[in-house]
């Protein structure tokens, strides 16, 4: 009897008319997103709207919690080593492919360690901006300005080898100037070293920025992608305006342990896909300067890895290799 019950349930979850243990029981508890930046950044923006769309179409709470320091390493490392039970996410965006290029050795491998989930935003640009104080008001001053004050004028961001730090490192060797870098422990506190004066210069989430522009407390310089940005559309790009060829852009996605059931990785890709492309998602990606998703789950685990080969060989470009942070 208990032999022939068996066989029936197995043939039934062959045909998909019923679904395994770990599938029905999931989610049966909270569900954390991890970020590697400091709360207030960008990526909290982004991890909260995702959150906020698993939390309704899954039925068990989504939180977000950030775990910044040594450039998301510290984050990075703790969701690779966590239980592959569908219960810790990763949010990631560019920087975590920068890692693997710049550093020579981390505690996790970023391509086999993880298994994509799906692409969360695409900030439609980063944006140059400066304190009011930078007498510089469009890429071609600035990079004026800079050679007439090598290490001088400084620029902060989310930390060493993050994408806001490439975008410096980039202008730097493409203008041929000395911007002096200042990493942060995320680009919120960046953001607000930015607007008290203490650097001059950040690349940043043109929607993040936009209220501080407006307020006068900041002032555009360049947009940094390959179009100009929609919040600042009199506001020319660098590769327009000063340096062409210039381009940095950036991405957020989801990312959870290698050995995650394929049936809750499967649920969990649908259950984003499907909450993050709907009106009020995009509206609220919208506020804070960055598209809905436009690739599949299946389509961002493919982009995951030709962006990890691109990094690569720009950073090879600037040159930017180093020994990996102290993570305590």
């Amino acid at each position: 009897m208990h032999a022939s019950i068996n066989y029936a349930l197995t043939a039934l979850m062959a045909l998909g008319l019923i679904a395994p243990a770990s599938q029905a029981a999931y989610p049966d508890k909270p569900i954390r997103i991890i970020i590697p930046f400091a709360a207030g950044a960008s990526a909290d923006a982004y991890a909260r709207v995702a959150a906020i769309k698993l939390t309704e179409r899954m039925g068990q709470p989504v939180l977000v919690e950030a775990r910044p320091g040594a450039n998301g390493i510290i984050a990075t490392e703790l969701v690779a080593k966590s239980a592959p039970d569908g219960y810790t996410l990763l949010l990631v965006n560019s920087s975590h492919s920068i890692n693997q290029a710049v550093y020579r050795k981390l505690p996790y491998d970023a391509d086999r360690d993880f298994v994509a989930i799906g692409l969360v935003a695409v900030p439609v640009s980063l944006i140059l901006v400066a304190h009011p104080s930078l007498p510089a008001n469009n890429g071609k001053e600035l990079i004026e300005l800079a050679r007439q004050k090598p290490d001088q004028i400084a620029f902060g961001s989310a930390g060493i080898g993050n994408v806001l730090h490439l975008a410096g490192a980039l202008f730097n060797v493409t203008a041929d100037v000395r911007l002096l870098h200042v990493p942060y422990k995320g680009a919120a506190p960046a953001l607000n070293d930015l607007l008290a004066g203490q650097v001059q210069l950040m690349w940043n989430a043109s929607g993040l920025v936009l209220p501080h522009v407006r307020a006068g407390k900041l002032k555009p310089i360049a947009a940094a992608g390959l179009k100009r940005s929609a919040e600042f559309p009199d506001v020319p790009t660098l590769g327009e305006d000063a340096l062409p060829g210039y381009v940095v852009s950036s991405w957020f996605g989801i990312l959870a342990p290698v050995a995650t059931p394929p049936d809750i990785v499967r649920r969990l890709r649908m259950e984003m896909y499907q909450g993050l492309i709907q009106t009020d998602a995009r509206e609220r990606l919208a506020q804070v300067g960055a598209d809905a998703p436009h690739l599949t789950p299946e389509e961002f685990a493919a982009f995951v890895k030709t962006d990890a080969d691109d990094t690569g060989k720009l950073v090879k470009r600037i040159g930017l290799a180093m020994e990996a942070p102290p993570l305590r």
